[in-house]
């Protein structure tokens, strides 16, 4: 979902960058890449970090008895056992 969407807006900022006259169309369309490229690094991290800290509670838990998990093996809430 996110690599289709990357490459959207990557064709948007193409076709903004073919429509304006040069020598501006091709610097516009290299800033737009340059900011796109970092906020998505952004957002790499993010979902990095949030995994980091899910784990590290989910393992922690597990080490002091009673497990207290957010997340089991198969992708299912806890709270939703069959």
């Amino acid at each position: 979902m996110l690599t289709g969407l990357q490459r959207a807006i990557q064709r948007g900022m193409e076709a903004v960058g073919d429509n304006i006259p040069p020598p501006w169309g091709p610097r516009i369309e290299f800033v737009f890449r340059e900011i796109g490229g970092f906020i998505w690094l952004q957002i790499t991290l993010i979902v990095v970090f949030l995994r980091v800290v899910l784990s590290g509670l989910q393992a922690s838990g597990a080490c002091f008895g009673e497990v207290t998990l957010l997340f089991d093996r198969d992708w299912v809430f806890l709270g939703d056992h069959r």
